[in-house]
């Protein structure tokens, strides 16, 4: 018999933070031990912040051979998934697939380079896919640090500029394209250079020379 979920899913990808290569604007700056480190407190805050007995969470690991070391690193996960080798549209779509194929009610996938996201937003998101196909919530450098749905919707992830500021409004362009209605929630600031976790008032280590 296929598992069947009672709660909403929330797909957390993650690297793991000793092989991460993210934020790279801020490794320019500070030399990429330290941006791992930074890397590790985000993801280590994201995930406090999204316990919630009322939502499943799920790690969708790269690399997927680190899922055990991400597993004990984010200890209380309900599913551990290595990522399959695709690209970041294709990986969204594989997640999401991933839930639905288990009847989840709505599944919604978050991004760890935003300040700490609380289960509350996570339940916001939940309201507004009652009235929409598609929530989101932006970030400042035109991106999105969550995305909410209540079915697969694989074409939704298709041509998208990842990695540039176009990813929102390409986004919400596709959705109107397939006839689906998007909510957006408030815009989250998204962490892409130095400046930006000096803004969050993050403690920063010293500078790489």
């Amino acid at each position: 018999m296929r598992h069947r979920l009672i709660s909403p899913c929330m797909l957390v990808f993650v690297h793991y933070w000793e092989q991460s290569q993210t934020l790279p604007q801020v490794s320019q700056s500070l030399g990429l031990e330290a941006t791992r480190k930074i890397y590790k407190q985000l993801a280590e805050n994201h995930w406090r912040g999204l316990s919630d007995p009322r939502i499943e969470r799920w790690l969708l690991c790269n690399p997927p051979e680190a899922c055990d070391s991400i597993a004990s690193w984010l200890p209380g996960a309900d599913q551990v998934l290595p990522l399959p080798p695709l690209d970041r549209g294709q990986r969204l779509a594989w997640g999401f697939e991933q839930a639905f194929q288990r009847a989840t009610p709505f599944a919604v996938a978050v991004r760890m380079e935003c300040p700490p996201i609380k289960a509350r937003t996570f339940h916001e998101i939940g309201r507004a896919l009652e009235g929409s196909d598609v929530a989101l919530v932006p970030t400042s450098k035109g991106s999105y640090a969550m995305i909410g749905l209540k079915r697969s919707i694989p074409e939704l992830f298709k041509g998208v500029p990842w990695g540039t500021s176009e990813v929102l409004s390409a986004t919400i362009d596709i959705a109107m394209d397939l006839g689906l209605s998007v909510y957006q929630l408030p815009t989250q600031r998204e962490v892409v250079t130095l400046e930006d976790l000096i803004a969050l008032g993050w403690e920063l280590p010293g500078r790489a020379d």
